[in-house]
């Protein structure tokens, strides 16, 4: 999720500020709405991203969660981005 981060605010919050600022040619009113909800997604993935900072540090590699045996690594991250995904719908 980190990594989605970065490529957000590099590939599409970053170069759309430039147009907004005037640093960059463009319709400022075209990269203001596409940087806003950038920055919006990039805080639903801070979200998750602090849980499973979290999680790792509490919930056992064998990933023992609510007395279900789910991995962190495949079912926790899946779940995570499909609640990302119906917040952003």
């Amino acid at each position: 999720m980190g990594t989605l981060m970065m490529l957000n605010v590099w590939g599409i919050i970053w170069p759309n500020q430039k147009i907004v600022i005037g640093l960059k040619e463009g319709d400022a009113a075209v990269a203001g709405p596409k940087a806003g909800l950038a920055s919006r997604t990039n805080t639903l993935f801070s979200v998750g991203m602090l849980y499973f900072m979290v999680a790792s540090a509490h919930y056992p590699a064998s990933g023992q969660v609510l007395g279900a045996n789910l991995e962190m690594t495949g079912t926790g991250l899946l779940v995570g981005l499909a609640i990302i995904f119906a917040i952003q719908a």
